[in-house]
């Protein structure tokens, strides 16, 4: 009892919880010019990356800082006007091939060209989804490393039953193959539009152990998705590739290095950029966009490809 009631008396005195100290600490941390940190944007990973660039003197800390004057606007933008140029682009190239007397080298190395930029966004996306979700688990439910196990699991199996999928849809006809492939387009352009509500919703809810399971599923449910969708885009973007002259092995090279690289630069990217300075709901509207430019790609590529087959 003594020892309770020293404790108390200790609290009523202290000098740390001093109710002028308190207000001064509030004050200060309200008149600072920094965003909070919320689980749509966790910015404090962003200053932990700086705080520890600091302290190791890495030399990029400087680079981190020009980092918070990105625009996910003007990203958006720049994404979207790259993909009317190619589409642009595409139909240039069919005039020219009509001036040409029907010489089909253009239409082919375009058409080899829009797969490979195609497959890239993919895996683009694909990386910088997984990494996003990641982050959601993390900062809904505070722990995610006993979790990665599974995370990396489901993505793994999504790849798997989608180049199953991808397979199946090569064999069909001409327009269930282009209307595969963009329907494998779209579904991640979605995915990544939806990703933004499903943390708003979860971070509403508080309390509610069965609730917190349910968007603990979803989460699960929409890392399988990306990963169905970038494993059925495989075998599709390789027939792509061999209808526009190319081999079955260089095709098979291609696709893969291309998607290895998108998934490399999506990793960085998304991990050091996109989420710790301009937060999940702006990072996943550039990876629409990044997907709109997969979409023209494939509207370029179909464009070229019609035109062949008319001339022939």
């Amino acid at each position: 009892m003594a020892e309770r009631f020293g404790c108390r008396k200790y609290f009523i005195g202290a000098d740390e919880i001093d109710p002028m100290k308190t207000k001064f600490v509030e004050d200060r941390f309200m008149s600072a010019k920094v965003p909070l940190n919320t689980n749509l944007r966790p910015v404090t990973y962003f200053y932990n990356l700086i705080l520890w660039s600091r302290f190791s003197g890495s030399g990029v800390e400087s680079f981190l800082g020009r980092l918070r004057l990105l625009d996910s606007k003007k990203i958006t933008a720049w994404i979207t006007a790259c993909g009317l140029v190619l589409l642009f682009a595409a139909f240039l190239i069919r005039a020219v091939r009509r001036k040409s007397e029907g010489n089909k080298v253009p239409g082919l190395v375009w058409t080899k060209l829009m797969a490979g930029i195609l497959i890239a966004t993919t895996g683009f996306c694909g990386m910088s989804m997984e990494v996003i979700l990641i982050f959601i688990f993390q900062g809904l439910y505070g722990y995610v490393y006993s979790m990665m196990g599974l995370i990396v699991a489901v993505f793994m199996l999504g790849l798997v039953l989608g180049s199953a999928s991808g397979r199946l849809m090569t064999t069909r006809g001409s327009f269930i193959f282009w209307f595969s492939m963009a329907l494998v387009e779209v579904l991640i352009l979605v995915s990544a539009l939806g990703v933004p509500d499903l943390v708003s919703m979860a971070s509403t809810v508080s309390g509610s152990y069965r609730m917190m399971k349910l968007f603990e599923i979803l989460i699960y449910l929409f890392m399988g998705i990306i990963g169905w969708a970038v494993g059925a885009e495989f075998p599709l973007v390789n027939r792509l590739y061999s209808e526009a002259g190319g081999s079955v092995r260089t095709a098979a090279a291609v696709t893969d290095a291309a998607d290895h690289l998108g998934a490399a630069i999506g990793a960085v990217i998304a991990g050091v950029v996109l989420v710790p300075v301009l937060g999940i709901a702006a990072s996943c509207a550039i990876i629409a966009a990044v997907k709109l430019l997969g979409l023209s790609c494939l509207a370029a590529a179909f464009i070229m490809s019609a035109n062949i087959r008319m001339q022939d």
